[in-house]
C-alpha cells in the first residue's frame, strides 16, 4: 500500500456492518466487529501473518439494499445509458471496463461467467431499488 505504514499488506474486511444515511455521521475508527473477525480470519487462514491489525482505517462506499452490483442499462433511456454501481466492486475496474464497452457497443457481452450474472445486477431486480 504505497500511502500505508512499510512492509504490510492489506487484508481488510469489506463489509457494511455500519450503514449510514449521511456522510456526515461516519466515523473515522473501524468497527470493532469487523476488526476481530478480520482477526480471526488472518489467525485462522494465514501462516506468518501477525492477526493483531497494525493500522486500521475506514472509507465510505455506496451500496444498494442487497449489497450486490447494479450494472445494466438504466430503464427508459433506450440502452443509450449504462450504470455500475457499488463502491466495493472497483477493484474489478479492468474486467468491468471491457463489460460496460461490450454493453455500450454490442448490447451485449460475450464474457460467459459476467454474461450469466448480469441477471442478478440488473437495475429493477426484487428488493433493489424500485
Amino acid at each position: 500500500m504505497p500511502w500505508g505504514p512499510e512492509d504490510v499488506t492489506r487484508i481488510a474486511v469489506d463489509d457494511a456492518s455500519s450503514i449510514i444515511y449521511d456522510p456526515n455521521r461516519r466515523t473515522l475508527s473501524a468497527n470493532l466487529h469487523d476488526l476481530k473477525i478480520t482477526s480471526e480470519f488472518v489467525e485462522e487462514r494465514t501462516v506468518g501473518v501477525d492477526p493483531i491489525p497494525t493500522y486500521q482505517g475506514v472509507c465510505l462506499m455506496t451500496n444498494v439494499p442487497d449489497n450486490m452490483f447494479v450494472c445494466d442499462f438504466v430503464p427508459e433511456t433506450n440502452k443509450n445509458v449504462l450504470i455500475f454501481t457499488a463502491g466495493w466492486a472497483f477493484k474489478f475496474v479492468p474486467l468491468l471496463g471491457i463489460i460496460l464497452k461490450d454493453l455500450a457497443v454490442k448490447g451485449h457481452t460475450e464474457n460467459e461467467i459476467f454474461k450469466e450474472a448480469l441477471e442478478h445486477f440488473k437495475f429493477d431486480r426484487p428488493g433493489n431499488i424500485p
